[in-house]
């Protein structure tokens, strides 16, 4: 792993550097003391990782990790803020997959650097993951926006409502677990369910959120794939929270079904839907889209069980489940809901395959309300 650091603390550099070292010496760090020495090291070599404070001597760290994303888009940004600063660090919402608090931590840059070593394994296609950095936004929707912002306005509306609405969209869903997640919001518990998400956030910058995503509210020619998606999205996440007796599992894959095809939103990807796998062959290439669509989860700091549960849901086995749980839920939810082939093989061998005639009157009555 090569790791580029940009901390406007210049003085502190060598010590972090130092520390890194210790921490992870097979990994190679560069820490560079300006913006334009750190952009002369991505004309020079690609890297893995780039972290930027927000306030990068020479250029704002919003405007550095947009110049990597245009250079070396398979390069994952992480934007360095203080608490202080959450007004300007909303402006890198679509171009810095990971937020960590400033003073920069050696603990926690190996640990951010660690998950992206791990995310690559997920997804191993460099071409895939330049296509996935190269994403800004996730194309919402349409409509929606204008009910979430009119909800905002009423003060009649609850979180529990507010919740509702997000939950209704897979990309709005996944950009506000995002942020609620990141070091601007997070308090040391990791949120998975989108009312307690809303309720982190603040109405404020959920609406910033849904104000980022603005230009993707007009109609166009995906306009009804969206629609289609998003309604299908639905019901198999309300489906999936059924499947899990367990609270917590049950609500990870809710979260985890309702995104669990986010990756057909990103743009140059395309529906790879006819490349969804036979379950003959468990050797079979990861789909694109569930593929794509983990890694960008993974890389926004996602639990590991919705990113894990996203990328395999189509081929359960794949990511070596041996036990129905959360992928279990996940593959027949949005299996039943896109009206996928499910995995009986693995169905039979969890002993989950007698429950299937119920799970499947279930979802029938989902699909009806819907």
């Amino acid at each position: 792993m090569f790791v580029v650091v940009v901390d406007a603390a210049a003085g502190q550099l060598a010590e972090l550097e130092s520390r890194l070292t210790g921490l992870r010496p097979d990994w190679q760090f560069a820490c560079p003391p300006d913006a334009k020495a750190a952009l002369a090291i991505a004309e020079s070599r690609p890297a893995d990782v780039v972290i930027a404070d927000l306030r990068a001597a020479g250029m704002d760290g919003v405007a550095l990790l947009r110049e990597f994303q245009s250079r070396r888009p398979e390069t994952v940004r992480i934007l360095l803020s203080g608490h202080d600063d959450e007004d300007e660090a909303l402006r890198a919402l679509n171009v810095a997959h990971r937020v960590l608090p400033k003073p920069i931590s050696a603990e926690e840059t190996a640990e951010a650097v660690e998950r992206v070593r791990a995310l690559h394994g997920i997804l191993s296609s460099e071409r895939i993951r330049e296509t996935v950095g190269r994403v800004d936004r996730l194309p919402p929707a349409p409509r929606l926006y204008l009910r979430l912002t009119q909800a905002m306005d009423d003060p009649s509306s609850d979180a529990g409502q507010i919740a509702k609405l997000v939950g209704q969209d897979p990309a709005l869903a996944a950009k506000v677990l995002q942020m609620c997640n990141s070091a601007l919001f997070g308090g040391g518990r990791q949120i998975t369910d989108i009312r307690s998400a809303v309720t982190r956030l603040g109405l404020r910058a959920l609406r910033s959120i849904a104000l980022a995503a603005e230009a993707f509210s007009r109609p166009g020619a995906g306009a009804g794939d969206a629609q289609a998606l998003q309604r299908k999205a639905l019901v198999a996440s309300t489906l999936a929270s059924r499947l899990l007796p367990q609270r917590a599992a049950a609500d990870l894959a809710g979260t985890a079904a309702l995104l669990a095809d986010v990756g057909l939103l990103l743009p140059g990807l395309g529906l790879d839907h006819a490349r969804l796998p036979d379950f003959d062959q468990h050797g079979a290439d990861l789909p694109t889209h569930a593929g794509a669509g983990a890694y960008l989860l993974g890389l926004w700091n996602l639990p590991m069980p919705i990113v894990e549960a996203v990328a395999f849901h189509h081929q359960p086995t794949r990511g070596g489940a041996r036990q129905f749980g959360i992928v279990g839920a996940v593959h027949v939810a949005v299996g039943l809901a896109q009206g996928h082939p499910l995995d009986m093989a693995f169905l039979e061998a969890t002993g989950a395959i007698e429950r299937l005639p119920q799970w499947q009157s279930m979802f029938e009555g989902f699909s009806e309300a819907a």
